[in-house]
């Protein structure tokens, strides 16, 4: 049995897969995505059970899995061997000898009609191991867009067509930036590279508003956005890391079943990131979410402090939402 294209994502993700029940996510990864990961899934070991929801870091990441080179890890085939049993006979295609592939959750897993944004953090947007040309390109870009003025770009968006009207948009040619995708509406990176200061507010409520959703419900994902960003920031502050091209991923239920079968009770946090018992089954089912996902340029800094970009991108976009 072959993995699938992923078949709900905002932005990038070149050769990244998702399991054909879509419960797993696979992408191409680096040593160093792949250390990070390892190095904060670790910390899980000596948690407190009392702590707090959002408090760490792997609250807000993608349950982690093991890798695939190809075939199926011991971690995998631990933590999650109904999964690892269904797909031990898949074949992940290989880009290049000794590529390795992250097998996280597939955090869209479960909703019938997400909605999905891809937001970039930061004003750095190269490494120190980047060559000449990719630093004057990625300075370029930064200065150029949000990333520089708000330390934070949208990179892409995938909403449901709803009909309404996109006229209130300005900067970027929607013409060439939007495309429309099996009843969605598809904004692919220069999309959010022609945002400015004064239009990035007109994608936000684009993004949280012009759907089919009650107020009701539309408030429900507003404010648990708004307070996931919050104890996000304040997670942040405890860690010392360095996050270049790392994303928020936002996503939230159009499906009104779903709403209705739910009751309208959303969850803050899912917590199958402290427990490694649980199954998805078993954990409250959310109607919106925020992970922070793309670590491939990430790493721990003790002695630096925590990464000031990151968080001035994390506390304007909060800023921003709460006025959507």
């Amino acid at each position: 049995m072959s993995f699938v294209p992923l078949e709900h994502k905002a932005a990038g993700h070149d050769g990244a897969m998702q399991s054909i029940d879509g419960s797993l996510f696979i992408k191409p990864t680096t040593t160093q995505e792949l250390e990070f990961y390892t190095t904060t899934q670790a910390q899980m070991q000596n948690i407190d059970d009392d702590i707090e929801l959002g408090s760490k870091l792997f609250h807000w990441m993608p349950v982690f899995y093991g890798t695939m080179s190809p075939g199926v890890s011991e971690e995998l085939r631990e933590k999650n061997p109904e999964a690892s049993k269904e797909y031990q006979d898949s074949v992940v295609p290989q880009p290049e000898s000794g590529q390795q592939y992250l097998v996280l959750e597939n955090v869209v897993y479960g909703f019938k009609n997400p909605s999905v944004i891809d937001i970039k953090l930061g004003n750095v947007l190269y490494d120190e191991n980047a060559d000449k040309d990719k630093v004057e390109r990625m300075r370029k870009v930064s200065n150029t867009t949000t990333s520089g003025s708000l330390h934070y770009r949208i990179c892409g968006m995938k909403i449901v067509d709803s009909g309404k009207s996109l006229a209130n948009i300005k900067g970027p040619d929607m013409k060439k930036t939007v495309r429309k995708d099996n009843g969605y509406l598809v904004f692919d990176n220069n999309f959010g590279k022609g945002l400015t200061p004064d239009t990035v507010k007109d994608a936000l409520l684009l993004f949280f508003r012009a759907n089919n959703l009650s107020p009701q419900r539309q408030a429900i994902v507003l404010e648990n956005t708004i307070r996931r960003l919050q104890l996000l920031y304040n997670c942040l502050l405890d860690y010392e890391i360095r996050m270049v091209s790392a994303s928020l991923l936002l996503v939230y239920e159009n499906d009104e079943g779903r709403w209705e079968e739910l009751d309208n009770q959303d969850i803050l946090i899912n917590e199958m990131e402290i427990d490694e018992e649980s199954s998805a089954e078993d954990l409250p089912q959310a109607l919106s979410l925020l992970r922070l996902i793309d670590f491939a340029h990430t790493k721990y800094t003790p002695g630096k402090g925590s990464d000031e970009s990151i968080l001035t991108g994390v506390k304007n976009l909060l800023e921003l939402i709460q006025t959507v």
